[in-house]
């Protein structure tokens, strides 16, 4: 679907900015112009929201999916958990993760031997720690044993596609409705793992606070305290159903770009040795999040690059439930069958993204393209290379995905150097609940003489 919609742009949506199909019952109206993008997104987040098929889709509560007063009430817990100031206070977690990464990509023998790896499972376990520790204060640690936590969510992730690509929403069936796909099962897992790391969590702080020491800070002790204090207003199904969206929305999305970056470095030797160049000289383990982001613009640069051309969602559907909306001088009242269409990856690539700041041919894949004259790097336009939303629905973890991604790649960079298997074939992108690469990443990994410890 997403590929046709990409071919039906270039074709019906290049001369007039939009376009409309009907499937299924519902009638599509496709943006695939910047200014009616802006338009629309500007309308964002109370007229303009993600329809109920959508949003109950996924099977708990949390901000990614939120809309209206409910967003608002999330947004204001979830937000300053990833404000710079306590991002800086993971950083330490993430090196640490970073640490795990680098010893478990070395070949058990050890010494100088290459080691084959399939790096999306990987980077997903990278992730997904991460965010144990930002979230729960709590170690997974999934990259060297195995964590049922990260089982059930592998389950579920299938289940949520299936769901949100099903013209019926089988599982609202009288009765047997919730165990067709078995997401009732796997999300009794997931709460009760969840209410077991909650319950360890609570003494873990008390004990501490008893003895004169103040608690870490992480986003489950902020839901607690709101929780706590406004139980109606933030009931504890909230703040499992928040705690389970950042692994949803958190984990799989960095860890793609994670693999896409590697994906990248080890098929381009030229890219690789410039990264590494940059990379070598630094004491990632001594650097502020400011310092690591100055020091490392080659590696920003092909984040912002694999972003714009492998983001996570290419595109945005939302519909009017309860207010008229307004496009192009027409004005559309609320109407359950509309769906709108905002192809935000087609936007950036287009040919008019050039003069919008992307540069010259858009279409391409460019490492560098975000490198300044004097070495330094500039940020993609917010309002045209959009992997992480846009206006005040951005995504409040942008900042962690990208310092987990200059840190882990970085200290790989360090340590290995990076290449594909032999005839590994040319990597592709494929939808399921988010876009994805469309086969395995097989990449290999050979110690540097005179790596950096």
């Amino acid at each position: 679907m997403s590929k046709k919609t990409i071919a039906w742009a270039k074709v019906y949506g290049e001369d007039e900015g939009a376009f409309e199909f009907s499937l299924a019952g519902k009638r599509f109206i496709v943006v695939c112009k910047h200014a009616f993008a802006a338009e629309l997104l500007a309308q964002r987040p109370f007229k303009l929201r993600r329809g109920a098929s959508t949003r109950e889709s996924v099977p708990f509560e949390g901000l990614f999916m939120a809309e209206g007063d409910q967003w608002r009430q999330d947004k204001r817990i979830v937000g300053p958990a990833f404000s710079h100031k306590h991002i800086n206070e993971y950083l330490a977690s993430i090196k640490c993760v970073a640490e795990r990464l680098v010893d478990v990509l070395a070949s058990p023998a050890g010494g100088e031997e290459a080691r084959t790896v399939e790096v999306r499972h990987v980077m997903y376990c990278v992730t997904a720690d991460v965010i144990a520790f930002t979230a729960f204060g709590h170690d997974f640690d999934s990259l060297r044993r195995c964590c049922p936590v990260l089982d059930a969510l592998k389950q579920l992730f299938p289940i949520i596609m299936l769901r949100a690509l099903s013209p019926v929403q089988y599982w609202k069936l009288p009765l047997f409705g919730q165990r067709l796909d078995g997401c009732e099962q796997v999300v009794t897992r997931l709460t009760r793992a969840v209410d077991h790391i909650i319950e360890e969590r609570r003494a873990v702080d008390a004990a501490q606070s008893e003895q004169g020491r103040e608690p870490p800070f992480t986003v489950l002790r902020k839901m607690l305290e709101r929780s706590a204090a406004e139980p109606a207003k933030f009931e504890h199904r909230r703040v499992v159903g928040n705690l389970l969206t950042l692994f949803v929305a958190g984990a799989d999305t960095t860890s793609i770009a994670m693999t896409w970056m590697l994906y990248h470095v080890a098929k381009d030797a030229a890219l690789q040795r410039e990264l590494a160049a940059e990379v070598t000289p630094l004491d990632m383990a001594l650097l502020s999040m400011e310092e690591l982001s100055c020091s490392l613009p080659r590696l920003r640069s092909l984040f912002y690059e694999c972003l714009r051309m492998h983001g996570p969602a290419p595109t945005f559907k939302f519909q009017n439930e309860f207010e008229d909306v307004t496009l192009a001088g027409r004005t559309y009242a609320p109407d359950p069958s509309r769906v709108f269409l905002v192809m935000a990856g087609y936007i950036s690539q287009a040919a008019e993204a050039e003069q919008l700041g992307v540069g010259p041919e858009p279409d391409k894949f460019e490492a560098r393209r975000w490198l300044q004259p004097d070495g330094s790097v500039r940020s993609p336009p917010a309002d045209v290379v959009m992997p992480f939303g846009q206006g005040v629905r951005l995504c409040p973890g942008k900042d962690l995905a990208m310092l987990e991604c200059l840190v882990c790649v970085g200290r790989v960079l360090q340590v290995f150097a990076l290449a594909l298997t032999p005839g590994h074939s040319e990597v592709g992108s494929q939808t399921h609940f988010t876009e994805q690469p469309d086969r395995d990443v097989n990449v290999v990994f050979t110690p540097r003489t005179g790596k950096k410890e």
